[in-house]
């Protein structure tokens, strides 16, 4: 969430959402947000070795088509 903030850029209408959703038997939590897209190396050191995924989703490049970054845990993790 940090990043999306910091990279918002000069967005005229910054939006920063967070939430969850299910896939299946699996909750994907995500931070959508419509800055420049900054990746979130950190976390997927942190998610992946505990069983976990990251991925981003994206309309594509672009000052305000943004991406939502999405993640999951197993079981107990989350």
């Amino acid at each position: 969430m940090e990043n999306s903030v910091k990279y918002m850029g000069d967005q005229k209408e910054p939006r920063i959402e967070i939430g969850m959703r299910e896939e299946g038997d699996e909750t994907v939590y995500y931070v959508r947000e419509n800055g420049i897209g900054v990746g979130l190396a950190i976390v997927k050191r942190i998610i992946e070795p505990r069983g976990g995924s990251i991925w981003v989703e994206s309309e594509g490049e672009g000052m305000g088509k943004g991406a939502t970054f999405c993640l999951t845990l197993p079981g107990k993790e989350a």
